[in-house]
């Protein structure tokens, strides 16, 4: 068919609706676990400058009262593995991952984490073995400390805060449960009792962080499929006409400071309604989703494609000339015209009648143009594409 003319009187990429995505338990879970993990990430980095901070601390505090050598290893390997640490930490930093991405990082966070967690816990203990009983009540000082900061930074996960607090406290408890001093077996026992008490309390943390969680992320989802509702046309899954008119009326405002051209091609399937009378509105829905797959499937991953009523579609095509518009509408004819549907074991054939404005920065100019062409096109025997100048 020909093409005639009629004289007149920052877009984003295509969205696809994906109306199958619900809030699962499993998908919340997921978000939930990335979140954690995210969080850990973010606030480790504090908790090595203090974990530095209480070495100094005890390398003052134990100068005189424990073996140097003995001391000397164990601060010093502690160093060692927090500085190993802080540069796993500033990687997750610069890499960025994200998504489901981060969870491949949690076991090289665990090993790092506890490693240097390990020679604190095992490594007091051993400095404590041959030290006087003020020296180890200075120890568990120090280590009940690293507990308490390990609570506080490591609660969203509970088994890396568990792993925490039990490799600190334990070894240096059951050093005083077996010491025979009395007073040790007291401190021993209020380590013991602190335990118990943070298993207790990290499950209820937990669960309340979970649930916390969980709420926000359905909340977002449920917000998200709203919003998403709100965009697009549920049949089709192209844009609806009010969030065409918000996104192509902000990629003209752009256009216009870019001195740009933008195009416009107005799309009406022929004879739409003898479909719907003929075959039935199961039949013409079948018809309108194959020609709005059509139109994504032809158009550049910079235009924008709505449903703009009943079997009227609409095609915006930002930085383009006026030979593009007109060959990608004359694509999209073409296409249309040789789509086979089936209905009930007969072919259904369809044709459209296009009209293509352009060159304005207003976009009332454009859809009134591009309506004009197209009715223009209608009268000349339909299934052609019309050009307003």
């Amino acid at each position: 068919m020909r093409t005639t003319c009629l004289k007149p009187n920052s877009l984003t990429n295509k969205h696809k609706l994906l109306f199958a995505m619900t809030s699962t338990p499993d998908h919340i879970q997921l978000k939930v676990q990335i979140s954690r993990l995210d969080l850990l990430f973010k606030q480790s980095l504090p908790t090595i400058l203090v974990s530095l901070v209480v070495v100094s601390l005890a390398a003052f505090g134990l100068k005189d009262r424990v073996a140097s050598d003995v001391l000397s290893l164990w601060l010093g390997s502690v160093v060692s593995l927090s500085v190993i640490r802080a540069l796993f930490l500033i990687a997750y930093i610069l890499i960025k991952p994200e998504g489901v991405t981060i969870l491949k990082w949690e076991r090289p966070y665990f090993i790092t984490l506890m490693a240097p967690v390990a020679a604190w816990g095992i490594g007091g203990a051993w400095a404590a073995h041959d030290a006087e009983a003020a020296s180890r009540f200075l120890i568990l000082f120090f280590l009940f400390g690293m507990a308490g900061g390990a609570q506080g930074a490591y609660s969203s996960v509970r088994y890396i805060l568990l792993s925490c607090v039990y490799t600190l406290l334990l070894p240096i408890t059951i050093l005083m449960l077996l010491s025979g001093s009395r007073i040790e077996l007291y401190a021993a026992l209020g380590s013991l009792l602190y335990a118990v008490t943070v298993l207790r309390n990290s499950a209820l943390i937990h669960d309340a962080m979970t649930d916390a969680r969980s709420l926000q992320f359905q909340l977002a989802d449920e917000k998200s499929k709203v919003e998403r509702l709100a965009m697009y046309d549920f049949l089709t899954g192209l844009h609806n006409r009010r969030a065409f008119e918000e996104l192509a009326g902000a990629t003209l405002k752009a256009s216009r400071f870019q001195q740009r051209q933008c195009q416009l091609l107005m799309i009406d399937v022929d004879h739409f309604k003898s479909v719907n009378d003929r075959y039935g509105h199961a039949t013409g829905d079948i018809v309108l989703k194959r020609v709005a797959a059509t139109l994504n499937k032809l158009i550049r991953e910079t235009d924008l494609s709505a449903r703009f009523g009943g079997e009227e579609f609409i095609v915006f095509l930002p930085n383009a000339k006026r030979t593009t518009a007109v060959e990608t509408a004359e694509r999209i004819r073409k296409s249309i015209e040789q789509l086979d549907i089936k209905s009930e074991g007969e072919s259904i054939r369809v044709t459209i009648s296009i009209g293509v404005s352009g060159d304005s920065y207003d976009l009332n100019q454009l859809l009134g143009e591009a309506d004009r062409a197209l009715y223009q096109s209608k009268r000349d025997g339909r299934n052609r594409v019309t050009i307003a100048d």
